[in-house]
């Protein structure tokens, strides 16, 4: 069976939640010398439950239930115990800020913190152990795909992420020399002399085409079939560009595909993005005040950018450089970032005008990038089906600003960030939408040192 991501975090989910109630249970226990009755364990579970939430979401931002993370047992003390104690400062705060609950957490939540510190490292020790066994315990698999992709993948699975290893590699060369009985006849021999009960086959490459029908009979023996591309989007995060045709698109790229998604994701992002406009007010004054001290230039920067459908936008910025280009020298605008520029960078701040894009519809909290028209017409012309990305609304952040942080600067760089976009398009919901906004919180705070 597949070591699904999802796997481990519905585990480890459940499991911190658990040891977060069942903490609360002991810490009373302690506090009291006694068993706490129910009414004093309901009496606090209801103000700690608001916390747990809270909590759950620290957890996400420090990384806690990513994969690197649950597996590799080096990355766990610090992670823990950082996002713990961040945990006991924001408890303090709601409980001293909101004593409507009647509650004297002083000595409560320091032994609440020392419990589920101590039973949360033990828990996530045993699961890493759980884990780290299923690692061992490999699949043997047969892999029949062919490119740069199959390399990819192969690489993937060598790591401690995943539960097979690959025991034989069919490339194209292999399928399109050898005779199909032939070929088959060497499959069925590696699947017995080996003990392999997995075959990962590219479905959709028309050499694997002529020896499935021959394959069929082998579901029968216990033999499980992976389709290779689903794999290899599990593992990496971005599709296989190589391996996607028209009918792929067909298939995953509708632009309207769920309505009733579409709708709760313009109202979620009408509903955080206008506070947030509102409060985020207060910079321009700050802004406007260090752009005059250090030179003449206009408060805001904004550019064309190819939007939902192919439609132009504007896109609202705060200026960052001297000169702003259409996007014709993008390799060379360091040497044109201002030094109150560089700040808004690293900051973020320079994008927050772009709340009022997100108001007025032409932008999404969460969607691929919108880029410059000129780079457009280039890309459309050096890279295929370049031109999908834009049947969903661009966004502030995206799919492949968390997994390519850099902006790409050539071709080549584009062409993996467009595999991530279409994983994005083809994936997209509410659970991912949330994942990337909690990733993108994450890396603005580890920007600025927090």
């Amino acid at each position: 069976m597949v070591f699904n991501s999802k796997t481990p975090f519905l585990s480890v989910f459940v499991g911190d939640l658990f040891v977060f109630i069942f903490s609360l249970w002991i810490t009373l226990g302690i506090r009291n010398l006694d068993i706490p009755s129910q009414e004093l364990f309901l009496s606090h579970l209801i103000p700690f439950s608001m916390l747990f939430v809270v909590w759950i979401l620290v957890f996400f931002i420090a990384g806690l239930y990513e994969n690197k993370t649950l597996i590799i047992r080096s990355r766990l003390p610090s992670r823990l115990f950082s996002a713990h104690f961040f945990n006991l400062v924001i408890a303090s705060t709601f409980f001293y800020i909101v004593p409507y609950f009647g509650i004297s957490p002083k000595i409560i939540l320091f032994l609440y913190l020392l419990i589920s510190t101590v039973m949360l490292f033990i828990w996530r020790i045993q699961i890493y152990s759980s884990f780290k066994a299923k690692s061992r315990q490999k699949n043997k698999a047969i892999l029949i795909a062919s490119g740069e992709d199959a390399d990819v993948l192969k690489k993937s699975l060598d790591s401690v992420n995943s539960s097979f290893i690959i025991t034989s590699h069919l490339r194209q060369e292999d399928l399109i020399s050898t005779k199909e009985d032939v070929l088959v006849d060497y499959i069925i021999t590696e699947l017995s002399n080996r003990d392999v009960n997995t075959v990962i086959i590219d479905f959709s490459d028309e050499n694997t085409k002529r020896i499935q029908s021959s394959l069929y009979s082998l579901i029968f023996k216990g033999i499980q079939f992976i389709d290779f591309n689903d794999l290899y989007e599990d593992l990496t995060g971005r599709v296989p560009l190589k391996h996607i045709d028209e009918a792929w698109f067909l298939k995953n790229a509708s632009s309207e595909s769920n309505i009733i998604y579409m709708s709760i994701k313009r109202l979620m992002d009408i509903l955080l993005s206008l506070p947030l406009f509102i409060v985020s007010l207060l910079f321009y004054p700050f802004v406007w005040i260090a752009m005059k001290i250090e030179g003449p230039g206009a408060l805001f920067y904004m550019p064309e950018r190819v939007g939902q459908n192919g439609q132009m936008i504007k896109i609202y910025k705060f200026r960052t450089m001297t000169v702003m280009d259409s996007g014709n020298q993008l390799g060379q605008n360091q040497n044109k970032i201002t030094k109150v520029g560089k700040i808004l960078r690293v900051t973020r701040i320079d994008e927050l005008p772009q709340l009022w894009n997100i108001i007025k519809g032409d932008l999404s909290l969460i969607g691929p990038r919108p880029e410059f028209p000129k780079l457009v017409d280039l890309y459309i012309k050096e890279i295929p089906h370049y031109n999908i990305r834009h049947l969903i609304k661009p966004g502030l952040s995206g799919w492949a600003q968390i997994h390519h942080e850099k902006p790409p600067h050539t071709v080549e760089e584009t062409v993996e960030k467009l595999a991530f976009d279409l994983y994005y398009i083809k994936h997209r919901s509410i659970w991912i939408d949330f994942k990337i906004a909690l990733q993108t919180i994450k890396t603005l705070l580890s920007r600025v040192g927090v």
